[in-house]
């Protein structure tokens, strides 16, 4: 079981949680009412014999007044238990719209009495997609903390990137690199701080996506389509936009070798693609829809050392900001700046040469390669 499917299986088990507590609570109150309704009836029509019995002995009080009043009070406690209903019922209805409106990104419940045709017959309208924001000047990211569902999280995470730069996030195992990429995508929720798109906060919610930026996660999902359908994704894309991902993906020789080239398919959940193969297709699905940031999560694990260096120079043609989580010496080499991680927070942050030199963590990182006089370290051999 894959680091994803955990993921869903505690998100699913915790709002599986909070519902057995709301539906618990719901059955309970519901419960107390019908019985409360069912037995003051009957509670009512005791208390008027004990306090008519002096009465009715006197002959002041009639059995005929008894038996209206009896009748009566029946249909009292009804009209009180429909309104209650109704009130409780009007509480869940008023959850749901909010529930509804916050899905739809509506403000008014208006919309939901609109008239709308469904085309079943007819190809489906093309998609309109919209226009990002102003082009990045500098990405900010302020005092962000996360330490959602108990996993490895990140504290105090402060840092500025300019735009067009290649940031690597770096840091053993478990000190907090995809948790970082994850809430700085909104994937995860945050405690505290902020992302700054040229000094605006960024309206970052949970479970979406940004528009600005392009995902491609350690462990990409593939449909059992084709090559070509699971880079679209149902966007219409010029051919040589569709081209320029192959081949900024290191993908065009693996094609080559497919009869179908594009057109494969690649079976369930890519089953006829190798892991680096499986790695690149999503990678160029993130690089045939346009954004201004590119933010891969360790994508380069199944490659090797040629196909690496080909693919974050490609990449980096495209002048574009760049977020990545890596320890790969090739990955780290090719960085303007290199964020490293040690127990979720920010141990240092600056140019790879500098850090080499500065950074305990990073030197250990790196292990036993050997840093020239001139700050760059040297390149690996094949």
């Amino acid at each position: 079981m894959n680091g994803a499917e955990r993921s869903v299986i505690a998100r699913l088990l915790e709002y599986g949680e909070i519902r057995r507590k709301a539906m618990v609570k719901d059955s309970l109150i519901q419960e107390l009412l019908w019985n409360i309704s069912n037995n003051i009836s009957g509670v009512g029509t005791a208390l008027i014999l004990i306090a008519a019995a002096g009465k009715i002995r006197a002959g002041t009080f009639s059995t005929a007044d008894f038996v209206i009043f009896n009748y009566y009070i029946w249909n009292v406690i009804s009209f009180f238990e429909w309104v209650g209903r109704q009130a409780a019922r009007f509480q869940q209805s008023t959850v749901s719209l909010d529930r509804m409106l916050e899905m739809t990104g509506q403000s008014d419940d208006r919309f939901l009495f609109d008239v709308n045709r469904f085309n079943l017959k007819n190809p489906p309208s093309p998609i309109t997609e919209q226009p990002l924001a102003e082009p990045l000047k500098v990405l900010s990211v302020k005092n962000l903390t996360s330490t959602y569902g108990g996993e490895n999280g990140v504290s105090d995470i402060s840092f500025d990137l300019p735009a067009g730069e290649f940031l690597v996030i770096t840091g053993r195992i478990g000190s907090g690199k995809s948790p970082l990429l994850k809430t700085l995508l909104g994937v995860k929720s945050k405690d505290s701080g902020e992302v700054l798109w040229n000094g605006q906060a960024l309206p970052i919610e949970q479970g979406v996506i940004p528009p600005q930026f392009s995902y491609t996660s350690q462990t990409p999902s593939l449909f059992s389509e084709s090559i070509k359908d699971n880079i679209l994704l149902g966007h219409e894309r010029r051919p040589e936009v569709l081209e320029r991902a192959f081949a900024d993906s290191v993908l065009n020789e693996d094609l080559q070798q497919f009869e179908q080239n594009a057109d494969t398919l690649i079976g369930t959940k890519g089953v006829k693609l190798s892991g680096g193969q499986k790695q690149r297709v999503a990678i160029a699905r993130m690089l045939a829809h346009e954004a201004e940031v590119f933010v891969l999560d360790d994508v380069s694990s199944a490659l090797d050392v040629d196909t690496e260096l080909k693919l974050w120079e490609r990449i980096g043609q495209r002048h574009k900001t760049r977020i990545a989580v890596s320890n790969r010496h090739v990955c780290l080499k090719n960085a303007d700046k290199v964020l490293v991680l040690k127990d979720g927070k920010m141990e240092a942050y600056g140019p790879p040469a500098q850090l080499l030199s500065t950074s305990p963590e990073l030197k250990a990182i790196w292990g036993e390669e050997v840093v020239p006089h001139d700050g760059t370290p040297t390149p690996e051999r094949p």
